[in-house]
């Protein structure tokens, strides 16, 4: 709903930013063959090709995939097709990033990446950026600055702080 992509059976949702989602598996969203080409989907078609290659390159370094523009798709890690799609959606230039169960389908050392990734980029000084997902792993809750607990069907306690997975998990 705060992407627009179903409305509500009743009330409302208002967002006036723009939005971009990650899916649970970057597979379903990454379409072209090579890092750069896909980036090129959420580009303005206006802008200039020096641009788009300096804003490519960008992007990439913000993710940690950085000289990686030219790369099959097909030869990167789970992981790394994360970053690449959480890369598709800051060259939107959305302000508001949602995330589906963004470390579902990752091994240990790929979520932690991801999470690093995210945690920086609502965290840096200029632009950052506003990330809302949705996990069922309770421990991903201790890289959040807030958390609500969704329980049958109703949005329960906002918690904030250090620990916030351990206190959530004591709630559920």
């Amino acid at each position: 709903m705060i992407g627009g992509l179903i409305q509500p059976q009743s009330g409302r949702v208002d967002c006036n930013v723009q939005t971009a989602l990650v899916f649970q598996n970057p597979d379903h969203q990454l379409l072209l063959p090579s890092c750069g080409s896909d980036l090129l989907l959420n580009l303005p078609p206006t802008l200039a090709p020096s641009l788009k290659r300096k804003r490519i390159a960008h992007l990439l370094e913000q993710v940690g995939l950085a000289g990686m523009a030219g790369r099959q798709i097909h030869t990167l890690s789970g992981g790394q097709k994360q970053r690449l799609a959480i890369a598709g959606a800051l060259a939107s230039e959305a302000k508001l990033m949602l995330l589906d169960e963004p470390t579902a389908l990752l091994d240990p050392s790929s979520q932690s990446s991801v999470l690093a990734t995210v945690q920086q980029l609502c965290h840096r000084s200029l632009n950052p950026l506003t990330a809302l997902w949705i996990t069922h792993r309770l421990d991903e809750l201790d890289h959040a600055d807030g958390a609500a607990l969704m329980k049958d069907g109703a949005i329960g306690p906002w918690k904030k702080g250090l620990a916030l997975g351990r206190t959530l998990k004591a709630l559920a």
